[in-house]
């Protein structure tokens, strides 16, 4: 057929000012030919969406079920933020592939605010990632993790956030519940940080290591909080990101420029630990109380032995 040797940008011309009413006698004569138009047409005219929140937990053993909340983006003729007093749709699946779907439905480039709310092993943020180019009006990510991330959890979170990087604000929440004994843990390996099934690689001092190198390779726009009771946790997500960055200093040249991590519940004796740590790593530090004295802001300066670049790492505990 001659219409399908055209060039790719002619094609897309012409879907474009197709009125799909008007191509019922095309689906009734050629079906093969209504379908090739119909994908295509798809393909290029995705509806935009200007916010969304996606949120997963487990709804029963090896079941997930995932929400999504949206508002459409609505060009107005005056440019406005329409949606927003639109109230926001909401759909439920319980199946990946059909997840995997509905987003592949839209356009994201006028997307302005994103929300990633979960519990559990999920492979949602991964499947996002391969919608969104990282072209957006982004202005606000917000990413709450209420279980225990493993390394495939983290490199989907950050390769998320790097392709968001000019979003205004980033904002990463890790709460971290105890896990159970029973739990069983696969073996992770980090960049310079190895582990076996042993008394000193449990699955939560696992989890710390991932979310140091997470600290370490996020931008600097990006607000990480972290809560949690487990003892010595917070301990292991500083030595991780220092390890981390002695080990990459050794091959590169690279800074982790201005940083601000924000610990929640921690004791005194965690904070006398935190602040051993900054002083076993060569960093000169600086503290200041504040409130009733029980929250502590540290600063952490050192410079880059390659270059001489001063490095600064904000601790709000």
């Amino acid at each position: 057929m001659d219409f399908l040797s055209l060039p790719d940008d002619i094609k897309n011309i012409i879907f474009s000012k197709l009125n799909w009413k008007t191509l019922d006698n095309v689906r009734l004569t050629c079906r093969e030919l209504y379908l090739f138009l119909y994908h295509n047409y798809r393909r290029i005219n995705k509806q935009g969406l200007g916010i969304m929140c996606v949120y997963c937990h487990k709804w029963k053993p090896n079941t997930e079920i995932i929400g999504i909340k949206y508002k459409p983006c609505i060009v107005t003729p005056n440019n406005d933020d329409d949606y927003l007093l639109r109230s926001p749709k909401r759909v439920h699946f319980t199946d990946m592939y059909m997840y995997k779907t509905f987003i592949q439905r839209f356009d994201f480039t006028n997307l302005v605010r994103l929300q990633f709310v979960i519990n559990t092993k999920t492979d949602v943020v991964k499947l996002f990632n391969n919608c969104f180019n990282g072209k957006s009006c982004l202005k606000e990510v917000v990413l709450e993790y209420t279980g225990l991330p493993d390394e495939e959890s983290i490199s989907d979170i950050l390769e998320f956030i790097l392709k968001a990087k000019d979003t205004k604000t980033i904002c990463l929440r890790f709460a971290v519940p105890k896990p159970n004994k029973n739990e069983e843990f696969d073996f992770i390996k980090l960049n310079g940080l190895e582990g076996t099934n042993n008394n000193n690689n449990t699955v939560e001092s696992s989890s710390a290591r991932v979310i140091g190198k997470l600290i370490y390779n996020s931008p600097s726009n990006c607000r990480i909080e972290v809560t949690t009771q487990i003892d010595s946790f917070y301990f292991n997500v500083m030595e991780s990101f220092f390890e981390t960055e002695k080990s990459t200093e050794e091959n590169v040249c690279k800074h982790t420029s201005e940083k601000t991590l924000y610990f929640g519940d921690c004791s005194m004796a965690q904070k006398d630990i935190i602040k051993d740590v900054f002083v076993k790593y060569n960093y000169e530090t600086a503290c200041t109380s504040y409130g009733d004295g029980s929250k502590l802001y540290l600063t952490g300066l050192k410079n880059c032995p390659s270059c001489g670049t001063s490095d600064s790492l904000n601790l709000d505990i």
